[in-house]
Formats: C-alpha cells, structure tokens, sequence
C-alpha cells in the first residue's frame, strides 16, 4: 500500500519535476491512442469518449487521438494541463501523479480527482484493451491480480482524497 502521507511529502519538495515528468507523460497518454480494431474502437468511444469530452470542456482545446504510434499534437491542451497541475493542492497533485502512474493516463489521474467518475469507470477505461484481450484469449490470472491491485489502489488514493 502506498504511504501517501510520504508520497505528499515528497512531491511537495519535487513539485515541478512532478509536473514535468506529467506534461511528458501526458503526450503518450492511454486516451489518446486508439485501435484500428473496429469492436475495440467502438468500446473506446463509449468509455473513452467521455472523458475526452469532459477534458476538451474543461480545457477549450481540441484533444486529438491517434490510431497508429505518431504522437498527435495537443499543444492547446497541455497548455491547459500544465496550468491545471500547477495550480493542484499538493495533495490533489499527488493523488494525480500516483493515479497517472498506476493507470499510464494523466487524464484519467485528474478524473480521480473529483466526484464526476467512479474509480470502477476510471479503472475499466484504463484497462480497456486488458479486459478486451482477455475476452478474446482467457484471463492472465497473474494480470488480473496486478489489475485488481491498481484497483484497489484507486479506490485508496479517493478515499484519501475526502
């Protein structure tokens, strides 16, 4: 279990490395690469999209996705994402970064950060393509631990977010 206390403690004194090290990550974002798979892309539009929506709201940029490994360009976004981290409670920002870290999404890090989304809604659109595959091919039980750990952990950092 994460010493979120320590965890708090050490981002306050590595602040803007924290914040650095999220505006890199941000631009390989779990949300911002899509399948070329049609049944795959469609279950991303329906727990995907959703979240796109509420960062292009919150943000008044375009966010745009990928389907092949090119980065795609979301300046205007990160922009707003970075003036959104700075302006985080230590508190808030490390819930975000140990969320983004655990899950490989910024954005679904800052969606712990309110009431808007569930940690179940958060964990099933961070491992979309997990549970996708083990349709397809039979559960990794070993995966599956690690997936219900991060589980366990996102229902933590919320908790310790109230």
């Amino acid at each position: 279990m994460t010493d979120f206390l320590k965890s708090e403690q050490y981002i306050k004194n590595h602040r803007q490395e924290t914040i650095e090290t999220m505006l890199r990550f941000a631009s390989t974002d779990l949300l911002l690469f899509w399948s070329d798979n049609e049944d795959l892309y469609k279950r991303q539009l329906k727990l995907w999209q959703p979240f796109l929506n509420d960062l292009q709201k919150k943000s008044g940029a375009e966010v745009k996705i990928s389907q092949t490994l090119e980065i795609p360009n979301n300046e205007q976004c990160f922009l707003w994402l970075k003036n959104k981290l700075n302006n985080l409670s230590d508190k808030k920002l490390t819930a975000a970064f140990l969320t983004a870290m655990q899950i490989k999404s910024v954005f679904l890090g800052l969606a712990v950060l309110n009431n808007e989304k569930s940690a179940d809604e958060i964990f099933n659109a961070a491992f979309l393509e997990d549970i996708y595959q083990n349709e397809l091919w039979g559960v990794d039980e070993e995966a599956l631990n690690k997936r219900e750990a991060v589980k366990e952990e996102i229902i933590k950092i919320k908790e310790w977010l109230k």
